[in-house]
């Protein structure tokens, strides 16, 4: 009878490795830790059961993942025909979850490290409204069925910036009036951000909350937004009331909370807000995705860093 194969040589010192399903546990608390939101967490898991479901047969267990199943996982995805910048943000979550067993010491190595994300297309800037179009829009609201809510959220979406997970995640004690800024408490990552109300976003906000939403409440609400049957505002009912008001504006363009989100810092850029204020404002972690957001290309940069720097002015 042949001698008996040596035990597999792993990190941890002498305990055996780690399962799928203990390494994502711990992987689960780890993004909990780092204050990731709840719909982060599900996109991450999500494509690491589905690469633990892909690798099953050859790699029972994440030490016996390697670089090239990686690669040929990689190149699957690709052949059926899913967006580059898919492949790319699934690519991302593979190295982070490998990188953290890794550091962790719950993997002799890290088969992800050299794994290189697809080359993903320069995107089209996104849209953005005119003034003058913001201004149909928000006559618009005066014609809507609760006017007084259309206005209110159409004034906060501009004026903050607020994504749509923002806005209708607000309740009433976000709103400090004596301070009139609003604390956005959802944001991803779940870092609060304390964001000003220009004078006529916090009227409109008040007026609201005065006349509008005690005719929606129906019964004690935190909810900031109300829909009609008195409960917290859904994403149905809000892409349902931008898309009347785009509509009765007579405007081409699809409006959604992005598209505001989007103008807002746009309007500030194009008033001469300093980039690190609209990088607070938006509650994005780096500048880099700040400049990527606004579509800055690299001569507006060079222009705009020849031509006001306090040193020296140039010719741009």
């Amino acid at each position: 009878m042949p001698p008996a194969p040596p035990p597999a040589v792993h990190a941890g010192g002498g305990e055996p490795p780690l399962s799928w399903e203990e390494a994502l546990r711990l992987y689960h608390d780890y993004l909990l830790a780092r204050r990731r939101a709840q719909l982060t967490i599900y996109e991450y898991e999500r494509t690491l059961k589905k690469l633990r479901d892909a690798l099953a047969a050859d790699a029972p267990r994440p030490a016996d993942v390697t670089l090239d199943q990686l690669r040929r996982y990689q190149l699957g995805l690709l052949r059926r025909r899913l967006a580059a910048g898919t492949v790319a943000n699934a690519t991302a979550r593979i190295r982070s979850f490998f990188r953290f067993l890794y550091l962790d010491e719950l993997l002799p190595r890290d088969p992800a490290g050299r794994l290189e994300p697809p080359r993903v297309p320069t995107r089209l800037p996104g849209e953005v409204l005119a003034p003058g179009e913001t201004e149909q829009v928000l006559k618009a609201a005066a014609a809507a069925k609760q006017p007084l809510l259309a206005r209110a959220l159409l004034e906060v979406l501009y004026g903050t910036g607020v994504r749509r997970a923002e806005l209708l995640a607000l309740d009433l004690a976000d709103v400090d009036h004596r301070q009139r800024v609003v604390v956005v408490r959802a944001g991803k990552g779940e870092k609060p951000r304390v964001l000003p109300l220009a004078p006529g976003c916090y009227q409109a906000l008040l007026a609201y909350l005065d006349y509008g939403r005690p005719e929606l409440e129906r019964e004690p609400v935190p909810a900031l937004f109300l829909g009609a049957r008195g409960k917290r505002l859904s994403n149905g009912s809000l892409a349902r009331l931008l898309r009347e008001l785009g509509q009765a504006a007579g405007l081409q363009k699809q409006l959604t909370p992005h598209v505001f989100r989007r103008s807002c810092a746009t309007g500030l850029l194009n008033n001469g807000t300093n980039l690190k204020v609209i990088q607070a404002v938006l509650g994005h972690e780096s500048l880099e995705t700040t400049s990527v957001y606004l579509n800055l290309s690299p001569e507006e940069i060079r222009r705009e860093v020849l031509t006001r720097h306090p040193r020296e002015r140039f010719e741009a």
